[in-house]
């Protein structure tokens, strides 16, 4: 998931906490001490980071800055289809859990789209298991392939967040 991705463009700008990622983002240690670290009542993959950005925001006044030069990569050594599984496990566990504490980020994860008509008619018109194959097949262009799995995404978190 890359909540924010082309929301924030300005370097240096300052962005609300709630869209950091941990797997890019550095802190006194001491503030990460004083929230608390991670809140081990998320029970499923996901969603920690969003969390603590929430009581960042709310409790410590820190301006978070977006850096264009922080790159950071990652290798992705699961298959596709068990990340999905994890995105749902999260909407139907760990999203609910967030936002019974921080309603106010519902706009993180999309939740207003999640629970609207256009969303419901959204999931039952996407192929499922086309996408897949789209999202799957190295011959086609990489940017379409990561529509396709932003679709399948949304699938998923939604899939989970209404069973």
């Amino acid at each position: 998931m890359t909540r924010g991705m082309n929301r924030f463009q300005n370097h240096l700008a300052e962005i609300p906490a709630r869209y950091i990622l941990t797997g890019n983002v550095s802190m006194p240690a001491s503030l990460f001490v004083k929230l608390n670290g991670f809140d081990e009542g998320i029970k499923t993959y996901g969603g920690e980071d969003t969390e603590l950005g929430c009581r960042m925001q709310k409790e410590s006044g820190l301006k978070v800055l977006f850096n264009k030069q922080a790159v950071a990569f990652g290798v992705m050594d699961k298959p596709l289809s068990f990340a999905l599984q994890q995105r749902e496990a999260f909407a139907g566990q760990g999203l609910k859990y967030l936002l019974e504490k921080h309603p106010w980020a519902k706009d993180v994860f999309q939740v207003n789209f999640l629970t609207s008509w256009k969303g419901t008619i959204i999931y039952h018109l996407i192929p499922r298991k086309l996408l897949m194959q789209v999202a799957e097949n190295p011959r086609l262009p990489l940017p379409f392939r990561i529509k396709m799995v932003h679709l399948l995404v949304f699938y998923h978190l939604y899939k989970g967040y209404h069973h």
